[in-house]
């Protein structure tokens, strides 16, 4: 006996229920210092640290300090503080700068790298308790939308 279990995609469940997955929403407010450097705030998806510090690590992030619930990082010219009032809500986001052009995509990419790192881990996480259930996989199929289909031998 068999049995097929089907991954969907992150980033394709965040076009469907965009508010559901969590796309970062982008809320400015209001603190500005001389006109020139603010603050922005933006609410995450990001409930991990560890897939948060291996996704601003690809991002080549710079003087990366971790704290209780908070992470401070360099990153493309913004300066970045992720923070937590407690581990069942996502972090929010906090980022200094002085020009603003490209800062949505930034923010935007920042979220599609953690989402992609994050099926990442659940994957790995998925085919390690199947090892350790002494189950086989006898088919992996990967799609064009990066849906994953497993087919698990259960005899």
């Amino acid at each position: 006996m068999s049995i097929s279990t089907t991954s969907i995609p992150i980033l394709l469940l965040s076009e469907i229920v965009p508010e559901a997955i969590g796309t970062i929403k982008y809320h400015q407010y209001t603190r500005v210092s001389e006109g020139k450097y603010k603050e922005l705030s933006f609410d995450t998806i990001i409930m991990d640290e560890e897939t948060l510090l291996k996704t601003l690590i690809e991002r080549n992030a710079e003087n990366i300090v971790r704290q209780k619930n908070k992470v401070f990082c360099d990153c493309e010219g913004y300066f970045l503080k992720f923070h937590k009032q407690n581990s069942k809500k996502p972090y929010k986001l906090t980022i200094g700068c002085r020009e603003q052009s490209e800062l949505q995509e930034f923010v935007e990419n920042i979220s599609s790298e953690y989402t992609t790192n994050t099926q990442e881990v659940s994957y790995n996480k998925i085919k390690s308790h199947l090892e350790e259930q002494n189950l086989t996989i006898e088919n992996e199929e990967v799609f064009e939308d990066n849906t994953i289909v497993l087919t698990v031998n259960l005899e």
